[in-house]
């Protein structure tokens, strides 16, 4: 646990050095990208299997 901590704080720290450098425009596509895996996760808890039949 000690060690995910460790790594999660230092992309973190990554993440807010990029944000800080390219503005706003970062931090949009970060929020973005977290979004699209959400519903992608929502989608796939929902249909089960509907990958396969699609």
């Amino acid at each position: 646990m000690a060690k995910q901590k460790k790594t999660s704080a230092q992309v973190a720290e990554k993440i807010e050095k990029k944000t800080k450098k390219g503005g706003g425009f970062f931090r949009f596509l970060f929020i973005l990208a977290i979004l699209t895996l959400l519903v992608v996760i929502l989608r796939k808890q929902m249909g089960g299997s509907g990958e396969k039949s699609s």
